[in-house]
């Protein structure tokens, strides 16, 4: 996202009547405050080729908390998410854990 200005664009646009984003699994994450505890899940040194090798720790702050997605889930890295959501919980990080199948729908607050 951010090698391809996406970031930028995203970030921009989410002040505009109207903007939707819809991400699943690390496209979900990448809305919040941080991408710190994901590293937990996903390794950030596998970087495929053409890639700047130094990972981005800050999310995108569409929203003001961090998202750990999969929580208690059929899904093969739903069981991570507990050593996710416990990095959050040490480090002060607000979250909220979204089960596969739910939304978070900012703005209905």
């Amino acid at each position: 996202m951010s090698q391809s200005g996406l970031d930028g664009i995203l970030v921009t646009r989410s002040h505009e009547p109207g903007f939707v984003y819809a991400g699943y699994s690390a496209g979900s994450c990448v809305v919040g405050s941080t991408l710190r505890g994901i590293d937990l899940v996903d390794d950030p040194s596998v970087v495929p080729a053409g890639y700047a090798q130094e990972p981005l720790w800050a999310g995108l702050g569409l929203v003001p908390f961090a998202i750990a997605p999969h929580y208690r889930s059929p899904h093969p890295q739903s069981g991570l998410m507990e050593n996710v959501i416990g990095a959050f919980i040490n480090n002060g990080i607000p979250f909220i854990a979204l089960r596969d199948g739910t939304a978070y729908i900012s703005g209905l607050e």
